[in-house]
């Protein structure tokens, strides 16, 4: 069973890249993330992905904090696979998009320091949001599919004055009559005790998972969405 981790990658912006930035997240607020040039859709336990820009403010003391571009997903694991994906299968459109950041090594560069850039832009999650600790993307995309299927039968007959128990049991005879159901029967692998986390550091398999980006907060920026809803 896989569990979850939250991805964090920002990079600042070059200033003179701030206007196209901007443009280039409302084109791509246009067109979506599952398509070209990203094909999120491809990517594998991809929970959501999105991207978003933090304007230049001042700090506390009145020093700037230059503009930034953040990139954020949550993905089943492992974290080393999801970043070799966002090059192998979007880098097209991570190429885009990090050119406008400082330092970044454009598509020219070796597919090993594309990957390592954006390693060393992670930005470690003091806590992220996981509906359901182990239960990845496959899965809820298997119940879904089941629960349809249960829908439907039930829709089709009538079940007035029939016990619970039978219902149940009409139910699971449905289900073993189903081939392309026949995963239903089988309980998905427990998690290990202890799992790591992106920083390195052990997790308990109970422990709280919360992106740090207080979603719905005054004042969030607008994100480009993608990748299928949780049930």
């Amino acid at each position: 069973m896989p569990y979850q981790v939250g991805v964090t990658i920002r990079a600042e912006v070059s200033p003179d890249q701030l206007l196209p930035v901007r443009e280039w997240l409302a084109d791509t607020g246009r067109k979506g993330l599952t398509g070209p040039p990203f094909d999120v859709a491809h990517l594998r336990g991809v929970h959501f992905a999105r991207f978003y820009l933090l304007d230049e403010v001042a700090d506390l003391d009145g020093r700037p904090i230059p503009a930034s571009l953040v990139f954020m997903s949550e993905v089943d694991a492992p974290l080393r696979r999801h970043l070799a994906e966002l090059i192998d299968v979007a880098g097209d459109g991570i190429d885009q998009a990090f050119a406008h950041c400082v330092g970044y090594p454009g598509p020219r560069a070796r597919r090993r320091a594309r990957i390592a850039w954006l390693r060393r832009h992670l930005v470690p999650a003091s806590a992220y949001y996981v509906n359901t600790v182990g239960r990845g993307l496959d899965q809820i995309r298997q119940e879904a599919k089941l629960r349809d299927a249960l829908e439907g039968h039930l829709d089709r007959r009538d079940w007035a004055g029939r016990p619970a128990a039978e219902v149940r049991q009409e139910l699971q005879d449905y289900v073993a009559s189903r081939g392309d159901l026949s995963w239903a029967w089988q309980p998905p692998p427990p998690l290990p005790p202890m799992f790591p986390d992106p920083r390195g550091r052990a997790q308990s398999r109970h422990a709280a998972a919360a992106p740090a980006d207080a979603a719905g907060a005054p004042g969030r920026p607008p994100v480009l969405d993608s990748g299928p809803a949780e049930i």
